[in-house]
C-alpha cells in the first residue's frame, strides 16, 4: 500500500470513529514530539480544527517540548490549553514510599503517563 493511501485510510478511520462515538470531537495530548504531531495533523485533516482540542501537559518537561507543541498548535490553528501538571505530580509522588531502585524510575514515569491520561479523560468528558 502506498503511503498516501494509508494516510487516507487513517483519516477515514478517524472520521468514522468520531461519527460512531456520537461525540463532538477529539481531545489530544500534545507532547512536542513527532507522534502527537502526526496524530494532530492527521486528525485536523480528517475532521477539521473545530473538532480537535489539544492539551499540553508538561511535568518538569524540557522548555523546548512545550515550545514545539505550541508551535504545532499555532501552525495548524488547533485550539489548545496548557495544563502544567508538575505541582500535582510532586504532591502525589511525595506520598509514595519508593526506595531508590530501577523500579522507582519506572513507577515515577508511569505516574506521569497516568496523570496525563486522567487529565485527558477529564477534559474529554
Amino acid at each position: 500500500m502506498k503511503l498516501a493511501d494509508y494516510l487516507l485510510e487513517i483519516q477515514a478511520f478517524i472520521q468514522d470513529y468520531l461519527k460512531k462515538s456520537h461525540q463532538k470531537g477529539y481531545v489530544l495530548g500534545i507532547s512536542g514530539g513527532i507522534d502527537s504531531a502526526l496524530v494532530a495533523a492527521l486528525t485536523t485533516k480528517a475532521v477539521g480544527r473545530d473538532k480537535l482540542f489539544a492539551l499540553l501537559m508538561p511535568i518538569d518537561s524540557e522548555k523546548c517540548d512545550v515550545e514545539y507543541g505550541l508551535e504545532l498548535c499555532h501552525k495548524f490553528a488547533i485550539p489548545y490549553e496548557v495544563v502544567d501538571l508538575s505541582e500535582p505530580y510532586h504532591q502525589l509522588i511525595a506520598k509514595f514510599d519508593l526506595e531508590d531502585s530501577s523500579a522507582k524510575a519506572i513507577a515515577l514515569n508511569n505516574t506521569k503517563v497516568r496523570l496525563r491520561m486522567v487529565t485527558l479523560y477529564a477534559y474529554a468528558q
